[in-house]
């Protein structure tokens, strides 16, 4: 077995490190050539590229002498050749020698940034700058002045290429090769030669030249050959030594899974003491001693397994003792809630929910101090024992526990002379209206807290109750009073109303018989109008007594116009 594990692992081990490390190897030579190919025409290309930015600063700073000689030739020394030209582009001021361009070419340079003109087999630059009066400065510089390759920059052979014809810049001339695959470079792309071993790169610079860098493949790839070679012949060394060395290991690895499989086989078959031997330190120690441990584990489980048992399910019947307990103080929470909740008065709910708790509970002492309602502006609301049942044993440090929980707003409890106090806040909403304080003898047990703060809860809702039954009785005994007197008054209005309205109309009534003599018209006028507004005010009387009256559902009262009536008939 241990033989078969060792060789099976060492084949395993050959296949799966060698195979892939020669071709991580080739891979790797593959990809270095290729990175490298790339990098270096990278580099070309950001060298070409410079040479091109290069030479548009070149440009920028001739065009800015360019402007200083022609608006102050006596400041400027020139070095090349200048001409100021008027709109026909004739000259008009030149300096230096060489042959101006064609006048059309010449007027060209307002719009171009320069140009690239071969003349008498030179390459020069033209350059124009525009005068605030109109007229032209024209520049002619040699193209190698324009066209440098910048200090530290890596030197490469470039040309300019204009009308097919290659002008060298730096380096030395291009190959016959290069100039053949010339028509293939894109302006603005690269090409690498693979028959031809050139790397070309080409971007246009004015008026259609073309800017060429050239750069021999041979130089870039030879560090990548020798890399190769040195790579190959590190992956036989590395495949030699592997074999070697997996070898050695593998006898290391197998020799302890063998003692380790045996140790298991005869745990399983019933010999529990037995134990693997631990004689090193590394991963294989390690799940030795593991091992060891799991079946001292494992002996010692099956050993206490019955003890184990009795345990947990002692656990469990503590555990639904306490939710047995729970679900009754819930319940008797409920009961005491509904029982106090029919209660009329504040006092009554005071003094018969304190000893419901108690009783129902079981606790020794339950108090309840409540925040006495004070009218507007006239301090803090006095906080006061309103309800007490049984023997605190020590009534300071009941108030103090009040008052305490009053303060910080939460529950709380602390000893109290040997027994254990909880003050439970009485919150409806934000607004704290009181505190219930529970003494007992015994200890409170977990979940105790959130069961007596359900009490607690039915018990603001009973004390909020009563304080709205009374402030309702006593707004209907104010109603009640406020009817009293405004029916006194009613019955006194109408008493005095009547006895005038009474003497108005009946007396006038008997001066219109003529009782008392002959009336003339302008007496029967008056009097006859007298009586009249007397009999409307009292109509007016009568209807705002029988609106009164039929407000109050009660017996309608006599009116006054009946008792005018019978007085004016006698």
């Amino acid at each position: 077995m241990r033989g078969g594990l060792g060789r099976t692992l060492l084949t395993t081990f050959l296949v799966l490190t060698i195979g892939p490390l020669s071709l991580v190897s080739f891979y790797a030579i593959t990809r270095t050539r290729q990175e490298i190919e790339q990098l270096s025409l990278e580099n070309l290309q950001a060298v070409v590229l410079t040479v091109r930015s290069e030479a548009g600063r070149s440009v920028e700073r001739h065009r800015t002498l360019l402007l200083r000689w022609a608006l102050a030739p006596e400041d400027v020394s020139p070095r090349w050749s200048y001409w100021i030209v008027d709109e026909d582009g004739r000259p008009v001021v030149h300096t230096g020698g060489g042959e101006l361009l064609p006048p059309e070419d010449v007027r060209a340079l307002r719009w171009e940034e320069a140009r690239v003109v071969q003349q008498a087999g030179r390459l020069y630059v033209w350059i124009g700058v525009n005068l605030p009066d109109g007229r032209l400065a024209v520049a002619r510089v040699p193209a190698e002045e324009v066209f440098r390759l910048p200090a530290g920059v890596p030197p490469v052979a470039t040309s300019l290429v204009l009308g097919g014809r290659a002008v060298p810049l730096a380096g030395a001339e291009l190959p016959p090769e290069v100039v053949e695959v010339l028509p293939n470079v894109p302006v603005g792309g690269q090409i690498v030669g693979r028959q031809t071993p050139w790397m070309v790169v080409a971007v246009p610079a004015w008026n259609g030249t073309v800017l060429v860098g050239v750069q021999a493949l041979d130089g870039v790839l030879a560090t990548s050959d020798s890399l190769a070679g040195a790579l190959i012949a590190a992956t036989l060394a590395v495949a030699l030594l592997t074999t070697v060395a997996a070898a050695i290991m593998i006898r290391r690895i197998t020799r302890p899974v063998f003692e380790l499989t045996r140790t298991a086989v005869l745990i399983s078959q019933g010999d529990l003491d037995r134990r693997a031997s631990v004689d090193r330190t590394d991963e294989l120690g390690i799940l030795a001693f593991a091992f060891n441990t799991m079946a001292e584990r494992l002996q010692d489980l099956l050993e206490t397994l019955e003890q184990r048992v009795v345990e947990r399910t002692e656990q469990l019947a503590r555990a639904n003792k306490l939710l047995e307990r729970r679900a009754n103080s819930l319940e008797l929470s409920a009961e005491i809630g509904r029982e106090i909740g029919r209660l009329p008065s504040l006092q009554a709910v005071a003094e018969q929910a304190v000893e419901l708790i108690r009783e129902r509970f079981g606790f020794d002492s339950v108090h309840l101090w409540l925040f006495r309602r004070r009218a507007h502006n006239s301090g803090e609301p006095a906080f006061e024992e309103r309800g007490a049942a049984g023997e605190p044993g020590d009534p300071d440090g009941v108030a103090r526990l009040a008052r305490e929980c009053a303060d910080q707003g939460g529950a709380l409890w602390k000893p109290l002379n040997g027994k254990t106090g909880m003050a439970l806040p009485l919150r409806l909403g934000t607004q704290l209206i009181g505190v219930l304080v529970i003494v007992s003898s015994e200890p409170f047990v977990e979940g105790d807290l959130q069961t007596l703060q359900v009490l607690a809860d039915h018990l603001t809702v009973a004390v909020e109750n009563a304080r709205a039954v009374e402030m309702e009785r006593a707004a209907l005994e104010k109603l009640q009073q406020l009817e009293r007197r405004r029916s006194a008054f009613l019955g006194r209005m109408s008493h005095e109303l009547s006895t005038a309205l009474n003497s108005i109309i009946g007396f006038s009534t008997l001066l219109l018989k003529e009782i008392e003599g002959p009336l003339t018209e302008n007496q029967r006028s008056d009097l006859t109008y007298i009586n009249r507004n007397g009999q409307h005010l009292l109509t007016l009387l009568d209807s705002m007594l029988e609106l009164v009256d039929g407000h109050e559902g009660e017996e309608t009262p006599i009116s006054p116009s009946s008792l005018v009536q019978e007085h004016t008939e006698l």
